[in-house]
């Protein structure tokens, strides 16, 4: 196989072969998928040229069943192999050399890898066939990190002729390795005999919670040498993590001065000092770490805050019993368990039924929910959907709407809301805030010049009054309302799906004069008219002003402090179908005389071509009896989309009650 790629997505199903003398290209940002068993086969040359902005990621379809990972096979003294900031997780080999390999050089530079759980080396290094090379293969690992695995590095031969090695800024952390074997670390040098010193470069290496059946575990060496250097060895408690000549005296003696990891020189964070207790964990960092996720045994991430005292950061959670800690890097931290006591006090305290294998889902009594009651404000706009359609099928206006609330929070997951909104809808009205295409018939002036203004079918807008009672309901436990207690400095996200019943009073107006230059316009009340006929026959009656509405909406808060900022999309559903004066009724066409006695006098436009005022008949066009307005059977309906904000009056009314 030979060539570049660039995809996002590179599927591996079975075994892709490099040749001898071609070099398979992978640019920055790809994705590496393997199928189960997947490998990539390489005896030729390999560049993949990932970024720190677009790296390029290896990874397994299936965890259960995993991918094998790259094998690099044969002699190609011409071709390399290099590895930029990439990522290996959830390999089962993520990266291999078969022995009597050899290239030019190899390069693995800013690379991760993570989650391998086999027993296979992470990355294992064969004898080269050293003979075949006019000089030794320069071979760099360099600023990589190796973690949650559960199994380490082995390189053979190191510091052989064939091959010189540049090790430096390693990082090993949380690995758990298979079986109880202490004398095999998490980077294992076999010393090659003879051993040449400067084919062997070691710089900085960091061990943090390494651990073989309990044991903790670090770098490891077997072969006969006298000595190995190293540049600096990195640890939590300054003790040293390495299996060398002072536990068997057959083994060579790694010399290099050990260090905490508070002086690491790199850029990495490092959680030290870990303790537990129920619903609080504390940790001293070696630089600032970002904590992404506290989750629970099952993986649930529970609702978290964290404060930064030094070099020690505390992190207060709630809703159940935490387990892991997870790093922005997504280093998975293991939490030391609870003591016995705390762990079942804390468990005979949980109320609600009992849910196995779910922390999460269990209420953490130690942080009770305190009722509240909050005063907002809303606004945004409104969009109709009714008999009157747009020609594209779409809302043609969006009008204004607004309103005050109050609310009481009764329960972590449950609030009652009551608001009162003045809302508008339309459909083609001129003087809408936001008019999505033009208007419909209106006769406008402009610079006091009188015409008519076409588009399509009728123009009205609604004005109207409601009052709503809503519940809602917030999505816990991972995002109940029991985060907009904590007067902290960390805002939290909040949704939920809310429902209620409404009470409206609506009035339909129809545009007929607009001004342009003015912004102003002239209206006519509608339902005095008797659109539909019903004012004016015996087997008919007006519609009424008042309706009932049924909503449902999605919710979305961000509280901070005593603040809670919102959004809401609110679909309404009215028991009218005169919202917007077209019901499911023949267009009768109307009484005129009727009509004029009804509206009283009203300042009609001048007709252009007459010089005379319009009359109702130009205006309101008489209609076929055998003709329906339409055949849409539903009820009127409207969305409204709001923004608003609230405040936290529960600590004002309690001084009041005082």
């Amino acid at each position: 196989m030979k060539g570049t790629m660039a995809q996002d997505t590179l599927q591996i199903s079975q075994v892709v072969k490099v040749a001898k003398g071609e070099e398979y290209k992978i640019k920055a940002g790809t994705v590496v998928l393997f199928k189960p068993g997947a490998r990539i086969w390489v005896e030729g040359g390999l560049f993949v040229g990932g970024t720190k902005e677009q790296p390029v990621h290896f990874i397994s379809e299936n965890t259960n069943d995993p991918g094998a990972g790259i094998v690099f096979n044969g002699i190609d003294t011409k071709s390399s192999i290099y590895i930029a900031n990439a990522s290996f997780s959830g390999l089962m080999q993520p990266i291999s050399f078969e022995p009597f390999w050899s290239r030019e050089a190899v390069v693995f530079d800013n690379i991760t890898i993570r989650k391998s759980e086999y027993s296979e080396s992470v990355l294992f290094v064969a004898s080269p066939m050293s003979n075949l090379n006019e000089k030794p293969i320069s071979f760099k690992l360099v600023n990589s990190n190796f973690y949650n695995n559960k199994s380490g590095i082995i390189i053979d031969n190191a510091g052989g002729s064939g091959i010189k090695y540049q090790i430096d800024y390693l990082t090993f952390e949380d690995n758990k390795v298979f079986g109880n074997d202490t004398s095999l670390g998490v980077l294992h040098l076999n010393i090659a005999k003879p051993y040449f010193e400067k084919n062997l470069q070691i710089g900085h290496l960091a061990f943090n919670r390494n651990f073989a059946s309990g044991s903790p575990i670090g770098l490891s060496v077997s072969g006969n040498a006298e000595n190995v250097l190293t540049e600096g060895l990195y640890t939590s408690n300054n003790n040293r993590p390495v299996y060398d000549y002072y536990a068997d005296p057959r083994l060579p003696l790694i010399k290099g001065e050990v260090k905490n990891l508070t002086q690491w020189p790199g850029d990495n964070c490092f959680i030290q000092d870990l303790t537990h207790l129920s619903g609080t964990i504390l940790l001293k960092t070696a630089k600032g770490c970002k904590i992404a996720a506290v989750q629970d045994s099952i993986g649930n991430k529970l609702p978290y805050t964290q404060r930064f005292q030094n070099d020690s950061l505390e992190i207060f959670y709630s809703d159940g019993i935490a387990k892991t800690l997870v790093t922005s890097l997504g280093l998975q931290v293991e939490l030391p368990a609870l003591k016995p006591e705390e762990d079942s006090l804390s468990q005979a305290k949980l109320k609600g039924p009992k849910v196995i294998n779910a922390d999460s889902l269990l209420i953490n009594p130690g942080v009770p929910f305190v009722p509240s009651y909050e005063a907002g404000v809303w606004g945004g706009l409104a969009c109709y959907v009714g008999d009157i359609h747009h020609k594209f099928g779409i809302p043609g206006v969006f009008e204004w709407t607004g309103g005050l609330y109050v609310q009481y929070n009764r329960k972590r997951n449950w609030s009652y809301r009551g608001t009162f909104y003045r809302t508008n809808i339309g459909m083609h009205d001129p003087t809408a805030p936001l008019m999505i295409w033009q208007s419909a018939p209106t006769y406008a002036t402009n610079d006091k010049v009188l015409k008519q203004r076409s588009s399509w079918e009728s123009n009205f807008k609604t004005k109207m009054y409601i009052l709503d009672f809503d519940a809602i309901y917030y999505f816990a436990p991972k995002h109940d309302y029991l985060l907009a207690n904590k007067n902290d400095d960390v805002g939290h996200w909040i949704p939920a799906i809310g429902f209620g019943v409404g009470f409206m009073r609506f009035d339909p107006y129809k545009c007929l004069i607009y001004n342009h230059n003015k912004d102003t316009a002239k209206y006519i009340a509608l339902r005095p008219l008797g659109m539909e006929g019903q004012n004016f026959l015996s087997s008919k009656r007006g519609y009424g002003a008042y309706t009932i509405n049924f909503n449902v909406s999605f919710q979305l808060a961000y509280v901070y402090k005593k603040f809670r900022f919102r959004y809401e999309l609110k679909t309404v559903l009215s028991m009218s179908d005169y919202i917007d004066d077209y019901g499911q009724g023949y267009t009768y066409g109307g009484n005129y005389d009727k009509w004029r006695a009804n509206v009283g006098d009203v300042e009609m436009p001048i007709d252009l071509v007459t010089g005379k005022p319009l009359v109702f008949e130009k205006v309101f066009p008489k209609y076929n009896s055998n003709i329906k307005r339409t055949n849409n059977l539903l009820p009127d309906m409207f969305f409204q989309h709001h923004f608003g904000v609230s405040y936290d009056l529960t600590d004002i009314l309690k001084k009041f009650k005082k």
